[in-house]
């Protein structure tokens, strides 16, 4: 009986081992089932070749850079933005500087344009080339191109005024009260205050000149009664911080609103009721609590 033991358990073995094969065959495993788990690996890479391949394809097919970026004016002092906009107006020129340069393109109302940065009442975007849509263009407009026009209304003044000690007479808008304002290029200029965008005034039309009439920058608020309590409730630049609800003056009356944004010393504030357009930075002599 002993004897016929190791051919018993030769043939349990040889059983077993085929059974094993053939379980391995149905369930998919053994060398079929690393045949299979290579092809696997390798789908996978290939899907993951294909989403590399599709990032690519979306990097290629960011916003290229500007044509032109290299003629159009820079500034240390702008307040940089990344904002889709659209213009609002018919015939806006873009030029190549504020508050005037040379012709960079004229935008139709409905453009859409990004603003990128933001300088005295100007912005400088960029757009699709009207001549070759698949360029990029920039330059600078005035804010006022992305608000709704409106009549210009005659001057609050029934005769010229005249300007003296080099002082120009211009206004924030179509419909301001002309005043004799102080030209300038920088807030350094301003003894506090602002150097801001303004339209020329029409001295023969008694209206100001509208877009694309003749801008200038202008300084706005500094060396006025109550401008440095303004300041110092504002602190030292750092008053202030985005979410704050604050009180904001324009146009000599105060309007709340609401600060969205910091920089160059300034906020962005937002008008309370008011759309997106009418955003502007505006500096610690034209903000205070609400």
């Amino acid at each position: 009986m002993r004897s016929r033991h190791p051919l018993l358990l030769a043939l349990v073995l040889l059983t077993t081992a085929s059974g094993c094969d053939q379980l391995k065959k149905k369930l998919g495993k053994g060398a079929g089932a690393d045949g299979g788990a290579v092809a696997t690996a390798e789908a996978d890479a290939s899907t993951a070749a294909a989403a590399a391949a599709a990032d690519g394809g979306a990097v290629a097919a960011a916003e290229p850079a500007p044509k032109n970026a290299a003629g159009v004016a820079r500034f240390g002092n702008e307040n940089a933005l990344d904002t889709a906009a659209t213009i609002k107006r018919a015939g806006v020129r873009v030029t190549t500087a504020i508050p005037t340069g040379t012709e960079v393109a004229t935008l139709a109302a409905g453009t859409a344009v990004k603003q990128v940065a933001e300088r005295g009442g100007f912005y400088r975007i960029t757009f699709a080339d009207p001549k070759a849509p698949a360029d990029r263009l920039t330059g600078w407009v005035d804010k006022l191109a992305f608000v709704e026009a409106t009549a210009p209304a005659a001057a609050k003044t029934k005769k010229p005024i005249k300007c003296t000690g080099g002082t120009v007479l211009a206004g924030s808008d179509e419909n301001a009260t002309p005043t004799c304002s102080k030209p300038c290029s920088d807030d350094k200029e301003c003894g506090g205050g602002e150097c801001q965008g303004a339209f020329t005034f029409d001295e023969q039309k008694l209206v100001m000149n509208a877009l694309p009439g003749a801008r200038t920058m202008v300084c706005v608020g500094g060396a006025k009664p109550g401008a440095a309590a303004a300041k110092t409730d504002a602190g030292a630049g750092a008053a202030w911080k985005v979410g704050d609800a604050v009180q904001v003056e324009w146009r000599g009356s105060w309007y709340p609103a609401k600060v969205i944004a910091l920089g160059n010393g300034k906020y962005r504030v937002h008008y309370d009721g008011y759309g997106p357009e009418w955003d502007e930075f505006v500096g610690p002599s034209r903000i205070k609590k609400r």
